[in-house]
């Protein structure tokens, strides 16, 4: 007369083959995710910056008046109005050792201040590029029209459309 087994639980064998597939799936994932939240925080300082350059010409148009970008800071970038005593409209921060923001004009010198007219217009054209490591394959660039248009291009592309060169 046999009696049949009721198993309650794992067997040792079971359970670390279950554990080694587990630690499989974490080394394929853990470095796609470190990965996903870089660029997203590139894509975050990319998209705040361009809502910082964007207020600061909205504000010399809508007051009339000269927004001038003080740039020259290493981790924070003012908006002044001079107008009112360089009363502070807003500033954008950023680590240096993160993400990077570099701010040049048309033939790639740094630039340290940008000023919007009343009428919307840029005193100089400019580019600025935000990146996280020197990597751009995935950082952005930012250009500034003489007109004072602001345009965000792709991930990784430049004003021709072509592949970002370098994060300067």
């Amino acid at each position: 007369m046999s009696r049949a087994r009721h198993n309650r639980g794992f067997t040792l064998v079971e359970l670390m083959v279950v554990i080694s597939l587990l630690a499989i799936m974490a080394s394929i994932a853990v470095p796609n995710f470190t990965q996903f939240t870089r660029n997203n925080q590139v894509q975050a300082k990319a998209e705040e910056l361009k809502t910082f350059l964007v207020m600061a010409r909205t504000e010399a148009v809508n007051w009339r008046t000269i927004i001038e970008l003080d740039l020259a800071a290493n981790d924070t970038w003012q908006a002044k109005r001079p107008s009112q005593n360089d009363q502070l409209l807003r500033n954008i921060e950023f680590t240096q050792g993160k993400v990077k923001l570099v701010a040049t004009n048309e033939s790639g010198t740094g630039i340290t201040d940008l000023t919007y007219r009343p009428n919307g217009t840029a005193s100089n054209p400019a580019r600025f590029t935000v990146c996280y490591d020197e990597d751009a394959e995935n950082g952005f660039l930012i250009t500034i029209q003489p007109n004072g248009s602001i345009r965000m291009h792709p991930r990784g592309k430049d004003e021709n459309n072509t592949a970002l060169a370098a994060c300067e």
